[in-house]
């Protein structure tokens, strides 16, 4: 795993806010980008659970990403978390999957298949990791766009695939 990662997150009623979270001693860089303003904070584990130092100020955090819910210093917050690559998806409209159809699921962009996380014929649910791809020192993870059986595996770790290509097919039980 490289030493950044990539997200976009949108708080319920808002605008995406475009997050890149950088590997840095002894914790995190974070990154923040919303209609051209960028902001920076160091990020680093506090001592318990639910607790990391923001520069050094101390937060209280609590995370239920079942529910997309986060609890910072006392107020609530509903968020939807994306890889940079599920937010490209949803944003070009390629979730695939034909009103009671299956989902066919395509690379987002160009990259290499570092890793396969199912296997043809696994149940998956919607949201599920089903692959990652590494695009220009990025690691995207592709995931099921609905739940359903995984047919025509079209990748194997390792393969260079193109923009818009097949990387396999979620058949649900409508299709």
């Amino acid at each position: 795993m490289s030493g950044e990662r990539h997200f976009w997150v949108t708080a319920a009623a808002g605008a995406p806010y475009r997050v890149e979270l950088r590997a840095i001693s002894p914790g995190w860089e974070a990154v923040v980008e919303r209609e051209g303003e960028r902001w920076t904070f160091p990020l680093s584990a506090g001592e318990r659970d639910g607790e990391a130092w923001c520069g050094e100020r101390l937060l209280r955090y609590g995370w239920d990403p079942g529910a997309g819910r986060l609890a910072l210093e006392g107020w609530s917050h509903e968020l939807r978390v994306q890889s940079e690559a599920a937010h490209r998806v949803a944003e070009l409209g390629l979730r695939g999957a034909a009103a009671g159809g299956p989902a066919r699921v395509r690379a987002p962009m160009p990259g290499l298949v570092l890793l396969v996380e199912v296997s043809e014929g696994e149940r998956v649910s919607e949201g599920q990791g089903i692959l990652i791809i590494e695009a220009m020192k990025m690691e995207n993870e592709i995931r099921a766009p609905v739940a359903g059986v995984v047919r025509r595996l079209s990748v194997s770790a390792g393969d260079a695939v193109e923009r818009d290509a097949l990387l396999c097919v979620v058949e649900t039980a409508d299709g």
